[in-house]
C-alpha cells in the first residue's frame, strides 16, 4: 500500500500525459494543451525530483524509483511509436462535409487510409474532435464500421456511401446525410 501511495501521483500524470498526447483512438484536441503539456511535464519533473530527494533523506536505494521511471518512461515510449505510426499512414481519400464552408474552422474532414482505417476529425474554434474505426471499400461501396458514427458526428456522416468515379464523391446511402466530397490537392 506504501508503494501505492508513493509512486500514484507520478503515475496518474504520466497516464494523464498519455491521454492528452494521443492521436491513435478517439481523442480532443484544444488550444489548452498549450498551457496542460508542459504544465503536466513540469509536475512529473518536480515529482521525480522530491521522489528521489525523500529517497536520499532517507538513505534508500533508489532501486524503486529507477523501476518506476524506467516502466512509465518504456510505457510513454511506446505510446510515442503508436502516435508516430498513426501520423505517418498513406491516406487513400481525403473528404469533407461540404455542408459547411468553414471547414478547418467548423466542420467534418474524412480521411480513409490504406490499411482501411479511417479519422474523422470535427474542427470548431480553438478546438477538434478526432473519431477512428475501421472502412470497407467493396464494389464502390464504402462502409464505415462504426455504428455510432451518426451520433458521433451529429448526423453530419452515415456508415455507407456509394462511390462516382466520375466525380470522386461519396454519395450518401441513407437519405438526410450530405454527400462527401474530395479534397482538392
Amino acid at each position: 500500500m506504501k508503494f501505492i501511495l508513493k509512486y500514484a501521483s507520478l503515475i496518474i500524470l504520466f497516464f494523464l500525459l498519455i491521454d492528452k498526447t494521443k492521436i491513435y483512438a478517439d481523442f480532443t484536441a484544444s488550444n489548452s494543451n498549450i498551457i496542460i503539456l508542459p504544465l503536466l511535464i513540469i509536475l512529473i519533473i518536480l515529482n521525480i525530483i522530491i521522489l528521489y530527494f525523500y529517497d536520499f533523506k532517507k538513505q534508500n536505494k533508489f532501486i524503486y524509483n529507477n523501476l518506476v521511471v524506467a516502466f512509465l518512461l518504456i510505457l510513454f515510449g511506446i505510446h510515442l511509436i503508436f502516435d508516430y505510426r498513426q501520423s505517418k499512414k498513406e491516406i487513400k481519400f481525403q473528404l469533407y462535409v461540404p455542408n459547411n464552408s468553414m471547414l478547418k474552422q467548423i466542420g467534418y474532414e474524412i480521411k480513409l487510409y490504406t490499411d482501411n482505417t479511417f479519422e474523422i476529425s470535427e474542427y470548431w474554434h480553438g478546438e477538434s474532435r478526432h473519431y477512428f474505426g475501421k472502412y470497407s471499400l467493396k464494389n464502390n461501396i464504402l462502409i464505415l464500421n462504426d455504428e455510432h458514427i451518426e451520433d458521433k458526428t451529429q448526423d453530419q456522416i452515415t456508415t455507407s456511401y456509394y462511390l462516382n468515379h466520375n466525380t470522386e464523391d461519396f454519395i450518401a446511402l441513407n437519405t438526410g446525410y450530405y454527400n462527401l466530397k474530395p479534397h482538392i490537392r
